[in-house]
């Protein structure tokens, strides 16, 4: 057995309370849901974004980066821009990493605000998500947090990098799904 330094146990400890938030931001989230109180949901988005924020923050993630690497202006699994149908048809394509890591250099395309951010996913994912409904959407992010919890539990930090980036994408996701503009959302919370 291993014995934790008191810093490491303190780390331990930020990590598991800024968890604690997201899932008290997410109940309250669903809470809204289930009582179909559209504002309500959405007066709950900067709460959820900030506590998201904090975790990344806890756990070292530049989200930005993070997302960037995940998403560099392009589907990771096809490579389209835009219309990407990948998660529709659910097909798992091999990922070219040269093509992808060309794209990562690539700067000037790089998103400079959230907005922008969510933009570029809706071009990218946009038609697919626009018919799927609410629900299906909030649950695709609530996923998405389960396996941000799996690779911290694995100590994976590549696969973390990777599953907070899902994390951000479909949060913007569900922003867009609510007619959210997602710099609003952060800026609200500021």
């Amino acid at each position: 057995m291993t014995t934790q330094t008191r810093e490491e146990r303190c780390k331990s400890c930020e990590i598991h309370k800024a968890i604690g938030n997201i899932l008290r931001s997410i109940s309250n989230t669903c809470e809204c849901m289930r009582k179909e109180d559209a504002q309500g949901i959405v007066s709950c988005l900067p709460i959820l974004f900030s506590t998201m924020t904090v975790f990344w923050n806890r756990v070292g993630v530049n989200i930005l980066e993070a997302a960037w690497l995940k998403y560099p202006g392009v589907c990771p699994y096809c490579l389209r821009e835009k219309i990407c149908s990948c998660i529709v048809q659910e097909l798992h394509y091999s990922r070219d990493k040269d093509a992808l890591e060309a794209l990562r250099e690539d700067k000037e395309n790089r998103p400079q605000s959230i907005a922008e951010w969510q933009t570029m996913l809706e071009r990218i994912y946009g038609n697919v998500n626009k018919i799927k409904s609410t629900y299906a959407v909030w649950f695709h992010f609530i996923e998405e947090i389960g396996e941000v919890s799996s690779a911290l539990e694995n100590d994976d930090c590549d696969n973390l990098l990777e599953e907070c980036a899902d994390m951000f994408a479909w949060f913007l996701a569900f922003c867009t799904k609510l007619h959210v503009s997602a710099d609003k959302i952060a800026e609200a919370h500021l």
